[in-house]
């Protein structure tokens, strides 16, 4: 593993008000992000997890504290440019597969490219290469509702590693899959990594899933209570 950071929340705490009431969602959380990790963001329901992925992923902006990646502050980006770079270095894997139904595999994953401005054989070249990794290369032409849940999951891996991103966030990525198939997807992602060295950012409570983490942040309401870091052979 790299260990380069490439992403981190600095001080980051994030309030939300219900009517009249404020909510602290995260307080003062630090988190970095290293070059070709499984870093997890772990804890109860109510936590904070999917707020520290949403920061990180540009969805949300802190309260207090800064957002940084490749180097670059986010607070620093118009809305326009942050649309751009969020485009091009963060891709996302959601818990309900968030595929387009009108759409076949192939334009599924293809999407992102269109979105980058990307030329048709580069689409294609990238398209063919992930679908082929991921196995889904002889259902190109099904639409999502002809799919398993663990096929539409391959899919929603294939649209984020496409993009070749910078970062990958993936919001309970296994939470709607059976046990056989959440750890088939999960033995996925591992081999994905290894193959696009890709950087993954999970929240998740999978024990699979965990079990592959080489650093674990543990929330409880939205505070940070522990890190667990593991050495991975070089």
């Amino acid at each position: 593993m790299n260990t380069k950071t490439v992403a981190r929340l600095r001080d980051v705490s994030k309030h939300y008000l219900l009517g009249s009431v404020q909510v602290t969602a995260l307080s003062a959380l630090n988190l970095e992000v290293k070059a070709g990790a499984f870093t997890f963001v772990t804890g109860p329901s109510g936590s904070g997890k999917t707020t520290a992925l949403n920061l990180l992923g540009a969805i949300d902006k802190p309260s207090q504290g800064s957002v940084d990646m490749l180097g670059q502050r986010f607070d620093e980006l118009s809305d326009t440019q942050l649309t751009d770079f969020r485009c091009r270095h963060i891709a996302y894997i959601f818990q309900n597969f968030n595929l387009i139904p009108v759409l076949n595999v192939y334009e599924n994953v293809e999407y992102p490219l269109h979105l980058m401005g990307l030329p048709k054989a580069a689409r294609q070249e990238r398209v063919t290469d992930v679908l082929d990794a991921v196995g889904l290369y002889d259902r190109a032409q099904h639409k999502p509702n002809e799919l398993s849940g663990g096929q539409r999951q391959r899919v929603a891996i294939a649209r984020a590693l496409v993009k070749q991103p910078t970062v990958v966030l993936a919001d309970e990525p296994t939470a709607n899959l059976d046990s056989q198939t959440s750890r088939d997807v999960t033995a996925l992602m591992q081999q994905m990594q290894r193959k696009f060295n890709t950087t993954f950012v999970f929240s998740s409570h999978d024990p699979d899933l965990i079990a592959m983490a080489d650093e674990v942040y543990h929330l409880v309401d939205g505070q940070l209570t522990d890190i667990k870091r593991q050495e991975v052979p070089q």
